[in-house]
This record gives structure tokens, sequence and C-alpha cells, in this order.
């Protein structure tokens, strides 16, 4: 029977439609990440590898060698006309430079910045899944949020404190045109070239003025997800993938790395053939920095890099704190009150000078 005018057609799916929408929506879907399309960047010049960098890159290097990560090390000098952390901006324009020009010949997908005195702790953690979790969004950036700078601090935190301590990048010619730009900025606003605001306080007011888009382009990450929270040394939990001791002294981390890579080289040989990373059953097995250097062990390796770094320069406000801190819970009274006083002379206009509100509320004792 045929369907006249103005009789009810039934209204079939338009299957050919769904058909060619669902096959698209699977193309545009990004492909699985493979391990060597991560690239892990490390940059360290001789100075660094002279004191800590050849620890912290031994410790990195090996986290990458278990999962099968590209790692990168960089030791030229790469800036000289602005404070040293601007490495990291032109390190990353340089390595994306080649997509804006035509010539790039690179598989991998995502990069990872890691300042040089940032380490894995956590060997087990996953950071495949957090690239590809990544990479499948629309994000370009990936950082963490930062809790060690003033809440009130309009310099270095836009409407989000970050850290660049850890960045993950996008290597496509957004990510390539902004780190040009992020560059090319701290040439426009030179008053944060050199000090204590440089290049996250430049990133900070292109992500205030919303930059070429960056807030939408930017994933904020929780501090300890890829970083640690100051001050590193208390309450690193195991499972914590990063620590780094951002801001503390040279001898802090030439003692805290040196044991951690000597860890690392005696317990990863045998991790490196278990062939279960996720999977291991036996969770003793598993290796993990933290773990093996035990809170205990690691107060020690503190407080004597901090000992060190007082007998080499005592005229840091921020080492007498800490070491009075660490004199104080072992008992030095005395120490800790001589330390302090020192301190507060150091640095008489700082109400700060690196005294913590809980560190001022233990040693109140001392000036009364």
């Amino acid at each position: 029977m045929g369907w006249g005018a103005g009789s009810c057609r039934p209204r079939l799916p338009p299957l050919p439609r769904l058909v060619a929408l669902a096959m698209l929506l699977m193309s545009c879907q990004a492909a699985p990440i493979e391990p060597d399309q991560i690239m892990i960047l490390f940059h360290a010049p001789d100075n660094i590898m002279r004191s800590f960098g050849e620890d912290s890159m031994t410790i990195n290097s090996l986290y990458a060698q278990r999962h099968g990560f590209a790692f990168k090390v960089i030791k030229d000098v790469v800036v000289e006309d602005r404070d040293v952390t601007w490495s990291k901006v032109k390190i990353l324009a340089r390595e994306l430079s080649p997509i804006l020009e035509g010539d790039d010949k690179s598989r991998v997908k995502v990069l990872l910045w890691l300042d040089s005195d940032a380490v894995f702790t956590n060997f087990d953690f996953d950071l495949l899944s957090l690239c590809q979790k990544f990479f499948d969004s629309s994000f370009h950036l990936a950082l963490c949020k930062d809790l060690s700078m003033p809440r009130d601090s309009g310099i270095t935190c836009g409407p989000v404190c970050f850290s660049t301590g850890s960045i993950l990048l996008r290597r496509d010619g957004w990510t390539a045109r902004f780190t040009q730009s992020w560059w090319d900025s701290g040439g426009e606003m030179q008053q944060f070239l050199f000090g204590r605001d440089h290049e996250e306080s430049v990133f900070a007011k292109l992500y205030e003025k919303d930059a070429m888009g960056v807030r939408n382009k930017t994933m904020a990450l929780r501090p300890t997800e890829l970083n640690s929270v100051a001050p590193f040394h208390e309450g690193h939990e195991p499972a914590q993938p990063i620590m780094h001791l951002a801001s503390e002294p040279r001898e802090v981390r030439e003692s805290v790395w040196v044991r951690s890579s000597a860890i690392c080289e005696v317990l990863l040989p045998a991790a490196l053939t278990e062939h279960c990373n996720r999977t291991c059953q036996n969770q003793d097995r598993i290796l993990n920095i933290s773990h093996a250097l035990d809170q205990n062990r690691l107060d020690v390796l503190v407080k004597q890099g901090y000992e060190k770094a007082w007998a080499n320069s005592p005229t840091d406000p921020h080492v007498a704190t800490v070491l009075a801190a660490k004199e104080r819970q072992g008992g030095m009274k005395e120490k800790a009150r001589e330390l302090l006083l020192q301190a507060m002379k150091l640095a008489p206009g700082d109400p700060d000078a690196a005294v913590m509100p809980d560190q001022l509320r233990e040693f109140a004792w001392i000036t009364s």
C-alpha cells in the first residue's frame, strides 16, 4: 500500500546519519598515548650537576626508564640576561619551535617539565594515565596550584596561584605560540626578569588577562598531583608522586638527593624486571623512595643539610628559622633560641622572614 498525500508516514530513525555521527566522534577521540610519546625534560647546567643535579637526574631518568618514557637532559646555559628560572620558558619555546617552523619530526605528544630540584619519589605513579586524561581534554597546559604563595599576592598569583616547577604541555601550535609569547612578555615586563617574582609572575599576568585564551586551555592540578607543598620534608605521603625542594638551600638538596639516588639505584633494577608495575600483588615490592627513606631518616638528612647551609653562610634568616625548628624538636631549646634571635636580627624589617605561623606560635616563649 502506498503513502498518499496527507497520510501519516512513520518516522524512522536516520540511521545513516547516526552512524556517520558516531564514526565522526570516534575519529575525533585522541588515540591512546604510547609511553615513548611522553618526554620528561630536565635542565641542569654544570653548576647544578656538580651540586645535586647528578642525583636528581639519576632518580628521574630511572623513573622514566621504568615506564618507557623519553627523557631529555639539557645542560647548556640557556639564559644569561634573566633569572635562571626563565630557562624553562626558553627551553620549552625552543623544544616546540619546530612545530611553528613546519619541520616537526618528533612523535612526542606530551612534554613534562620538571625543575632540577623536583624528583619522582613514587615510582609506581601512573603518569601515563594522567597524560592520557590531559591529552583527551581540551587543555594545552597543566600546572599545580601553589599553596606556598601568599593569598593576597597580586604579583605572583593571578586568579589562581600556579607553580611552574612542573608543567604538562601538549605539543601543538597553540602551545608553541604561547610559550614564545610567555618568553617575549618577560622582555616587556622587565621588573620580572630578576629576583623572586620572575617567570611565574609573568605567567600569572598572562593568565589574569586571559592572553591567547590561556584560562580555558590550562588544567589546574591539585598542589600535590605533580608537586609538593612546603615544607616538603613534613608530611610527604608515600603515594605522592613528586618531592619538590623549591627554594631550599643547595646543601639540603645535596643531602637528600644523594641518599635518595643511592636507594633508587639499589632497588630499581629488581623492580624493572618484575614487569608488573601496576598489577604486582606483593605491595611490599613496590618501589617508593619516600617510603624507603623513612620520615625519621629524612628529618636527619634535612637537618644535616641545614646545618651545612648555616655553616657555609650564616646570613639567611630562612635557614636559621628552619634549623631553629629542628633544634627545638630535638630538645635543644637554647640553641633554637639563639638561632631564632639571629634570624630576627637578619631580617628585622621583614615580619615573615620565612617564619611560618605555626613556628611563630612554637617559639613565642623565646622572646618573652
